[in-house]
């Protein structure tokens, strides 16, 4: 499959706490929120609109995307990445966006928060009486300080920090928008970043065993579908 998804995955924990849950999951590595009424097409083949899942009677959806609109993380941070070797001490990345001006990003901010709003109101048009909560996204980018695990211009952490959190206020905007319930994982993910101590999102090195380069671990999807869980029962 396209899709590289875990089976211990915060959706499928969170089904497995609620006995007698039946669980579809169409999450996607890669997915954008156009994904949720266009097919997704990889290279191995393609999988259907996420909202063909939904039926009538769907009770409980969860919403996590925005982060790979207008290619925000492979784009955007992935350049970051790219051209780090470049000026190691300064910020190449920030002043490859600054020199073509600044309202790129704004705007891709504006339409995530426009583009989950609108997922929202399409799911409750497909499944009524489901109850909705948009996932907010982690700490991925440390607040301070560096490290070889995400391999960015010194200038640069700033930056992609900023993207962190600019990502994660127009996620929290569109649950407000849309009158759906949001899962604050931000503040719950201070201090597990890539560079921490104890990081719940994986570095720079992809490993079969435990997750995707920049991608969530085990531990960070089990705290996920803790807060899932703390929502549905308050």
């Amino acid at each position: 499959t396209i899709c590289l998804r875990s089976a211990v995955n915060y959706p499928a924990l969170v089904a497995e706490a609620m006995s007698g849950t039946v669980l579809t999951d169409v999450s996607c590595s890669g997915a954008s929120t156009r994904n949720t009424t266009e097919p997704q097409t990889g290279r191995t083949g393609s999988v259907p609109p996420q909202l063909d899942a939904l039926q009538a009677t769907t009770d409980l959806v969860t919403i996590g995307l925005g982060g790979n609109d207008d290619r925000l993380f492979g784009g955007v941070l992935g350049r970051c990445v790219q051209v780090a070797a470049t000026d190691p001490a300064g910020s190449p990345c920030r002043d490859s966006f600054a020199s073509r001006g600044g309202g790129r990003l704004a705007t891709t901010f504006a339409d995530i928060t426009e583009h989950v709003a609108r997922v929202v109101r399409d799911v409750r048009e497909r499944s009524p009486h489901a109850r909705v909560l948009v996932v907010g996204y982690p700490q991925i980018i440390p607040a301070s300080g560096t490290c070889d695990l995400l391999p960015l211009a010194t200038g640069d952490y700033p930056f992609a920090r900023g993207i962190n959190e600019r990502l994660t206020e127009a996620v929290r905007a569109a649950a407000e928008r849309a009158d759906a319930e949001y899962v604050d994982v931000w503040a719950p993910t201070a201090g597990h970043d890539i560079c921490a101590d104890d990081p719940w999102i994986n570095g720079r090195v992809t490993s079969a065993s435990t997750a995707l380069a920049y991608h969530p671990l085990a531990v960070e999807q089990q705290q996920v579908a803790r807060l899932v869980l703390e929502t549905l029962q308050g």
